[in-house]
């Protein structure tokens, strides 16, 4: 049962956990899903109670064209599989706890990454940096691949918290700029039995979906994730002591 529940009756919190178990089962026992639903911390919440405490509130996302480096880059040339992770660059999945501060952990975690990429090192980010937006479609994987993590906003609509594995498809799911509550990153993408996908870091801990990661559908603006991506432009003020030698970073690609 959820720790950060204590002011409903254990009766009412018994119901919401059975609804969530059928939920599970009823998903979970059709093939033609894509992906599966399983129990976590959040089974017995209500999806009001979720988006209460964990800040999922809609955005109003203004971005700009796409960078001039990356604007006429030759999209055929992107690999069919991408992770950041098998190159050591993601930081660990974090728990945001329930203050509304998705947007910060997106932000860091970016950061953190390109950071690493850079120098080498992984350092525990506090602040803000100037960042590049683009209006995402193609430009996302674009920049993911080229540059590093970039971090996406997406709708997250009642049953997603229930996410165990596999690639999220939602076909009700709102996808414009106005519609999106919470921002993640984007760390890579591939193809699985013929649908595309992106690899997402979350920040609700580690125990919540595959091992605080999503997969979800690419190409198709799942749930407005394509809307818009952005990437830190300047970390040159975060210097470490002894920067990463150029072609020490060329071995990670």
């Amino acid at each position: 049962m959820s720790k950060f529940l204590g002011d409903s009756s254990t009766v009412d919190r018994k119901a919401i956990f059975a609804s969530t178990v059928r939920e599970v089962i009823q998903h979970n026992s059709n093939p033609d899903n894509a992906y599966e639903k399983g129990i976590n911390a959040f089974s017995d919440m209500t999806h009001e109670e979720f988006t209460r405490y964990y800040g999922i509130v809609k955005k109003d996302q203004i971005c700009t064209v796409a960078p001039p480096s990356l604007a006429s880059y030759d999209l055929s040339a992107l690999p069919v599989n991408w992770d950041w992770r098998d190159f050591g660059v993601v930081t660990p999945v974090k728990n945001q706890g329930k203050c509304g501060s998705c947007w910060t952990f997106s932000t860091v975690g970016v950061i953190e990454s390109h950071f690493k990429l850079k120098y080498g090192q992984f350092r525990n980010m506090s602040e803000q940096q100037l960042v590049d937006c683009s209006q995402a479609f193609d430009t996302i994987a674009q920049s993911l691949y080229e540059v590093g993590p970039v971090s996406v906003s997406f709708t997250v609509v009642d049953g997603f918290k229930n996410y165990k594995s596999g690639i999220y498809v939602n076909a009700t799911c709102p996808n414009g700029p106005l519609d999106v509550n919470h921002d993640v990153v984007a760390v890579g993408f591939g193809t699985e039995n013929g649908m595309d996908y992106w690899i997402i870091k979350n920040s609700w801990g580690q125990t919540w979906g595959d091992n605080g990661f999503f997969k979800i559908q690419r190409g198709v603006n799942m749930c407005g994730v394509q809307n818009c991506g952005s990437y830190p432009q300047d970390i040159k003020d975060l210097k470490p002591s002894s920067p990463l030698k150029k072609k020490e970073r060329n071995e990670l690609y």
